[in-house]
């Protein structure tokens, strides 16, 4: 996928996103596991300004979810896109993402984290599985411990503060720590739609 990504603000724009806004992705298949549910949680702790974009599929019910988000009064910070998202949209998506949240409960395996690093995205994810290996603490990501919606909450909300060059370089480094060929597999054995 050669797409390149577009700018923040026009991807914003595309996809109906309000100007001004910190927006926290949640991309690909949702699953129980994934713990969207504690994305919610984490999100009802933070001002306005934040906002969640959930782009993919739902195995099982959206019930809980839509539940969940009318209990915690954010129908208007959480954006819904419910459906599988088509490949040429995939950087639209991460163009328009402050960050790609991954709050698992368990381990996975995860494309999404794949996706991100092409893109330059940096990930906040739980410290399951193999999540880790892509963070450069600060620089690529943050870890936070699972199920913990007030940790994560905080993750969300704190300010970057590393310098663009040194995060390029950590991107740059990571990627070469994977391998192209490495980096390319999973991709491709686990794009979003399958994962």
């Amino acid at each position: 996928n050669n797409v390149k990504k577009p700018r923040k603000a026009e991807a914003q724009r595309r996809l109906g996103i309000p100007e001004g806004k910190v927006v926290h992705l949640f991309f690909g298949l949702i699953r129980p596991y994934k713990g969207l549910d504690v994305l919610l949680q984490a999100l009802a702790q933070t001002d306005d300004a934040h906002m969640v974009v959930v782009a993919g599929e739902c195995y099982g019910s959206w019930e809980p979810y839509q539940s969940t988000i009318g209990a915690l009064g954010l129908g208007d910070r959480v954006m819904v896109h419910n459906e599988f998202i088509e490949d040429q949209l995939v950087p639209v998506y991460l163009g328009a993402a402050d960050h790609v949240v991954l709050p698992y409960k368990a381990a996975s395996q995860s494309g999404v984290t794949a996706l991100a690093l092409h893109h330059d995205v940096p990930v906040i994810a739980s410290d399951v599985g193999d999540l880790a290996s892509t963070v450069v603490p600060e620089l690529t990501g943050r870890l936070v411990p699972a199920g913990d919606a007030t940790r994560l909450a905080e993750a969300m909300t704190r300010p970057w503060t590393a310098q663009p060059n040194d995060v390029q370089a950590a991107f740059k480094e990571v990627k070469k720590r994977l391998s192209w060929p490495q980096f390319a597999t999973q991709m491709t054995t686990q794009g979003p739609s399958e994962e």
